[in-house]
């Protein structure tokens, strides 16, 4: 059920979901994508794709605010509490597991290279546990830790692409986009499910975060 100590402004969720999607598989997604297929295209896939995310995202929102529960209670009408709680935990608990490990890794390789600039050399595979139970300890914590980690992430993230794009279209780099040729040929159907399922878990789970605003009702509403 709804916890009102959890209870959060929209500004708060907002952010939280912006950490969610300026995130590593989010830029491997997109590099995937440009290396297969032309500039205009991947765009025309990416929009599509987290079209059909977003509008999934829209309807188990509109459920977990209306009912006052997260993702798996609410799956409890459907497939019954004991349904819930073993097969649909454990499809969520391995696509976690998924992103989970992505993450870390890529984390962890970053974590390394920037301690060895200060002749700190550890293992990958350390710093990568290193990085994993940062995230665990958050993630125990709850919404409001990943509050204030998306507070000080998002805006840093946002200036650093931001920097990127504005550095990419300026100069000789702008007319390197334009005569740009992908190494592969992605189709457009391939594409697509190559962005929706880098976010697929995320739509799923999203009753999980749409349970928090302040006023559910005029959430609800504003869903529909």
């Amino acid at each position: 059920m709804r916890n009102d100590n959890n209870v959060q402004s929209w500004y708060s969720l907002g952010i939280i979901w912006a950490g969610a999607m300026i995130c590593i598989p989010s830029l491997l997604v997109g590099n995937a994508l440009i290396t297969s297929m032309s500039l205009s295209k991947a765009l025309a896939v990416a929009f599509v794709g987290y079209a059909i995310v977003v509008f999934i995202m829209i309807l188990q929102g509109m459920q977990s605010s209306d009912l006052g529960k997260p993702t798996v209670h609410v799956a409890g009408q459907v497939f019954g509490k004991k349904g819930s709680r073993t097969i649909l935990s454990i499809i969520l608990a391995i696509a976690c597991l998924g992103w989970f490990g992505i993450q870390a890794n890529v984390c962890g390789v970053a974590l390394a290279n920037l301690l060895a600039i200060y002749h700190l050399n550890i293992p990958v595979p350390l710093a990568s546990f290193i990085s994993g139970m940062v995230m665990v300890v958050s993630a125990i914590y709850g919404i409001k830790v990943l509050r204030t980690l998306s507070y000080i992430a998002v805006p840093l993230l946002v200036i650093i692409c931001v920097y990127g794009l504005v550095q990419t279209l300026t100069g000789d780099q702008l007319e390197f986009i334009r005569a740009y040729q992908p190494q592969g040929n992605m189709s457009f159907m391939d594409g697509l499910a190559v962005t929706i399922g880098s976010f697929a878990l995320g739509a799923v789970i999203a009753g999980d975060f749409f349970n928090f605003p302040k006023n559910v009702r005029m959430f609800s509403r504003l869903l529909r």
